[in-house]
């Protein structure tokens, strides 16, 4: 039992059961790698606010392919939305795809969300930084000239699963990125990166305000234990 606060006043989140299978497997030079999440409960109030029955998904799937020094990639990932025509229901909201997963430079990026904050659209229709309401897929591709030595480009599209009430569209858009990454030491590196957002209509919100694509240039020295 969680206790938690939100706007309508207090209410407790009662997980009765958690599904996490995890599966990863090396076939030659292709390795995969699988998850599927299941939160069911409720979440009952403890003031103001209908009680909630929580059915929530989410899953992953990657395969990498590696022929030194290059390698190729593809990425599926899905996050259940809150329906909002089920009043008496919770299908998203409860899980995300998790603030260590930055499957982009600008889209769920937490470096983004965490030093520039939230994409904010028209009306109410942000991107914070851990993936909810989205079926996202990617396709990549990346070099090694040497072992220290990283490049990889990108290519993404995602769109949510459930529209809000009003909105006009589904799509958060498409992202290009290209980064470098240096390994300085064992546990020390550093990344130069670009990216560039074609901006979807769900960033207008329930509006027919304009919206603008968003470039992104980011340098990022890591230090790991």
């Amino acid at each position: 039992m969680l206790p938690k606060t939100d706007a309508l006043g207090g209410y407790r989140t009662h997980y009765d059961f958690w599904l996490m299978p995890y599966a990863v497997a090396q076939l030659g030079p292709v390795k995969v790698q699988a998850e599927l999440l299941y939160a069911m409960g409720k979440r009952e109030y403890d003031t103001v606010g209908q009680n909630l029955d929580i059915s929530n998904w989410a899953g992953w799937i990657d395969a990498t392919v590696t022929f030194k020094p290059v390698y190729f990639g593809a990425t599926f990932a899905y996050v259940a939305g809150d329906d909002p025509n089920t009043t008496d229901k919770l299908e998203g909201g409860v899980l995300s795809g998790g603030n260590d997963w930055n499957p982009c430079l600008i889209l769920w990026s937490y470096d983004r969300g965490y030093w520039a904050g939230a994409l904010n659209g028209q009306g109410t229709s942000t991107n914070g930084t851990a993936m909810t309401n989205a079926f996202f897929y990617q396709v990549r591709a990346g070099v090694m000239p040497i072992d220290k030595l990283d490049i990889m480009a990108s290519v993404s599209y995602a769109y949510a699963d459930k529209k809000p009430t009003g909105y006009e569209s589904d799509k958060y858009g498409w992202e290009v990125d290209l980064t470098g990454t240096y390994k300085i030491t064992n546990n020390l590196s550093y990344m130069l990166g670009a990216g560039y957002l074609f901006t979807g209509d769900y960033f207008k919100g329930a509006t027919t305000g304009n919206i603008t694509n968003d470039l992104l240039v980011i340098n990022k020295l890591t230090l790991t234990f």
